[in-house]
């Protein structure tokens, strides 16, 4: 059921036009399945303030790396282009970030 609705999503965003990372169609995923449900949607309010809180102790040569790839869908080359510097070295702080980022919530895990 989850994959059809992100298969529909996709299409609705190529016949619209829009680009959408894998982010924007989790969140989408989350707000039709927490609609009408308000202690659910106080909850995801909590969790995305700790990880909004997170990102903000990664130090920002991660952060900004993790923002443009996972939150605004771009391409490792298109990272790199914008951040100035070689492939390798977006990847390395991507993967380096994502550890960080995960070892910071890992209480979430449990």
């Amino acid at each position: 059921m989850r994959h059809a609705f992100l298969d529909r999503v996709r299409q609705d965003r190529a016949r619209s036009g829009k680009e959408g990372g894998l982010l924007d169609e989790e969140m989408a995923v989350e707000e039709v399945l927490l609609q009408g449900d308000a202690e659910l949607g106080r909850l995801r309010t909590l969790v995305m303030g700790d990880i909004a809180k997170a990102m903000q102790a990664l130090p920002e040569r991660f952060r900004t790396a993790i923002l443009l790839s996972d939150v605004e869908g771009l391409s490792w080359e298109e990272v790199a282009a914008i951040l100035g510097c070689p492939l390798g070295t977006v990847q390395s702080r991507i993967y380096r970030g994502r550890r960080l980022l995960r070892s910071l919530l890992k209480d979430y895990a449990r």
